[in-house]
């Protein structure tokens, strides 16, 4: 598995708990969310990053699956592991 990354994206952001003013409905915008993980599939439409990985030979299983469009990813970095030198 390469380095984790950090991808900056924007979600959309919702609210169907109550009435509100049409002002107040008018104030909401999509929201800035940072994801980190590691990237284990990648096209043109999107990447999928998990956040966590059994390092067990006979035991591929992973946890905290995340699909991201690219069209909403403002960056990504690479990350450096634990040890690694700057």
């Amino acid at each position: 598995m390469g380095n984790p990354v950090l991808v900056t994206w924007v979600d959309i952001t919702s609210c169907d708990a109550a009435w509100m003013s049409l002002e107040e409905a008018a104030e909401y915008a999509p929201s800035p969310i940072q994801t980190v993980g590691w990237i284990v599939e990648e096209n043109e439409d999107y990447i999928v990053l998990i956040g966590s990985y059994s390092t067990e030979e006979d035991d591929r299983v992973c946890g905290s699956v995340c699909a991201i469009p690219r069209s909403v990813i403002e960056s990504m970095e690479v990350l450096k592991m634990f040890g690694e030198k700057i």
